[in-house]
């Protein structure tokens, strides 16, 4: 079995995610098949017990904007294998160097057709369908620890807006639609919340748009009224530089969309001074 990537996506920061990844991880000298292994900055290393055949998983852990992304791969007994043949094939080419002749050819042909039987079942074994049981692990444990959903299912278009502005909705670098709606608007928030999206602009120009971004437990907002000069960031009104929660940044959005006047729970502060 080839060895098999896999991403897992979390809005914790890599902070948070390495201390609830060791808190999950069994003792070294615990008996039970659980996952057990080691973190060394970014870099996590994960398997279970040496009795059972299960993949070891190599990954590193990267912060992505408010986000945390974890990257990594599956290793197979049979990859194990084949890596252990290349590290062979290299000492033999090491050996080639300095040795000439029958000797050389008897000792490298049955090696050479090791090789060669490995890199076979490498490319012809079934590879399975199913996620590796120390992957899923590693997804439930950490998903398990991302916040919960923060937008009320009933929430919708307040009643007091008249019709939206000609603004493109883009989310996560895609152009959604051209004449954003606020029911567009409001299931981008409910992706983002969810960790399906990362970002969202209503654009009206190239210096006339408004952006929001998750964090853990809050909502970035931003507003560009023209210029460079006319850049602003939302607060929480009457705190000192305190994010959003995730209802008053959809009110926001819903706000300019529909160029409303803004909603008092935020107040705005020069992004560039």
């Amino acid at each position: 079995m080839l060895p098999k990537l896999f991403r897992i996506d979390c809005a914790d920061q890599p902070e948070q995610v390495k201390v609830t990844i060791k808190e999950a991880l069994s003792d070294w000298f615990d008996p039970r098949e659980f996952p057990r292994g080691w973190i060394a900055g970014p870099v996590i290393c994960l398997w279970r017990t040496a009795m059972t055949n299960d993949n070891i998983v190599y990954a590193v852990i990267l912060r992505d904007g408010w986000r945390t992304r974890i990257i990594g791969f599956t290793l197979s007994q049979f990859a194990r294998s084949f890596f252990i043949f290349a590290l062979l094939g290299a000492i033999i080419w090491l050996i080639a160097s300095t040795v000439q002749g029958d000797l050389f050819l008897i000792g490298t042909l049955p090696l050479a057709i090791l090789c060669g039987a490995a890199l076979a079942v490498l490319i012809f074994w079934p590879e399975s369908s199913q996620e590796d049981r120390t992957v899923t692990f590693l997804r439930e444990v950490v998903e398990g620890q991302t916040r919960k959903p923060r937008l009320q299912p009933a929430f919708t278009r307040p009643a007091t807006y008249g019709e939206a502005r000609a603004l493109e909705l883009v989310v996560s670098g895609r152009s959604v639609a051209s004449l954003a709606t606020a029911e567009a608007v409001i299931a981008a928030f409910r992706a983002m919340d969810d960790g399906e999206e990362e970002f969202l602009i209503l654009a009206a120009g190239e210096n006339e748009f408004f952006q929001s971004a998750p964090g853990p437990d809050e909502f970035f907002v931003e507003w560009r009224d023209g210029c460079r000069e006319r850049h602003f960031v939302a607060q929480c009104a009457g705190s000192e530089g305190k994010p959003l929660a995730m209802q008053d940044a959809l009110r926001l959005a819903l706000d300019f969309l529909h160029g409303a006047e803004w909603s008092e729970n935020a107040e705005w502060v020069k992004l560039y001074r």
